[in-house]
């Protein structure tokens, strides 16, 4: 088995030092599973589980059984699509009046494009349908919604810390540990956010091989685009500012050009078209980006 993801170190630690593939060449189905013989369940997202989960009955029977028992229920990503038909024993949906995460439709929209037509719902709609109380962070950015035994997570981000979640409501004291990169990546930019751009800077040069920069700049390139309201895109600009500090590509300059004269830094971003010149002789985008300076 090979994924996009095979080459990170803990995916690589899963898969060789661990006992995990045995087990899963052993796993259940739902159908034959006794609730009974576990003490919690963790349901693992992907867009799979959108279209699989919501309407298997033998899970939803089964999940129904776990919360009937006042077990725990972590559901990270799109997992919580499987709660979206489960209710109680008076018949009421579980998610009702529970503060309930999940991926987001602004992260659906950004980042499954190429899918989202094809969804049966979109999560966060469909939940609060169910009448949850939906909590969410900013697209990308981790978040961990606990309310009783109901465990959410909203994204990749989110998931360590929602396991770690799982593990206190079994009793159970999480080990200290280092941060996951692209996890340690993602919890810099909310630092960032609520304490100033800056820390991005600061952060990288006191220890760069703590941080995904991948991560970063995909970041940067996305949340300008999706932040609501001029307060939040001159905080996301800032951010994106503070990453191309330390990252160069073709595209995040063009868009951190465009970004800098939308917000009226129009020296800023002439600044930043010499930097693009110099850097990118020859791009095709130097004429488009000289209109677009040009223009008033």
């Amino acid at each position: 088995m090979h994924n996009k993801k095979d080459d990170l170190a803990y995916i690589q630690e899963f898969k060789t030092q661990t006992p995990a593939f045995a087990q899963l060449g052993a796993t259940l189905a739902a159908a034959d599973a006794d609730a009974r013989n576990y003490d919690a369940v963790l349901v693992i997202g992907g867009n799979g589980a959108m279209f699989d989960l919501p309407t298997h009955a033998p899970t939803t029977a089964f999940l129904q059984s776990i919360s009937a028992a006042h077990k725990p229920i972590a559901a990270v990503c799109h997992g919580p699509a499987a709660l979206v038909n489960v209710k109680k024993g008076e018949g009421t949906y579980l998610v009702t009046g529970k503060r309930v995460n999940s991926f987001t439709n602004l992260e659906e929209q950004a980042f499954g494009g190429d899918v989202i037509d094809d969804l049966p719902f979109l999560l966060e709609d469909k939940l609060k349908e169910r009448g949850a109380v939906y909590v969410n962070n900013a697209p990308m950015l981790p978040y961990v919604a606990v309310d009783e035994n109901l465990i959410t997570a909203q994204n990749p981000m989110a998931v360590p810390t929602a396991v770690e979640a799982l593990l206190l409501k079994l009793g159970i004291t999480p080990i200290a540990r280092t941060d996951f990169k692209d996890e340690a990546t993602m919890k810099l930019v909310q630092e960032a956010r609520a304490s100033g751009p800056y820390l991005i800077d600061i952060a990288l040069n006191k220890a760069p091989g703590r941080y995904d920069l991948n991560y970063l700049a995909l970041y940067g390139f996305y949340s300008y685009k999706l932040a609501s309201g001029q307060a939040a895109k001159r905080l996301e600009l800032e951010i994106m500012q503070a990453v191309s500090r330390h990252f160069e590509h073709p595209m995040y300059s063009v868009n951190l050009i465009q970004a800098l004269k939308e917000q009226g830094f129009a020296a800023d971003a002439k600044a930043e078209f010499e930097r693009f010149k110099s850097r990118y002789p020859g791009d095709e985008n130097i004429p488009v980006i000289a209109n677009l300076l040009a223009s008033e």
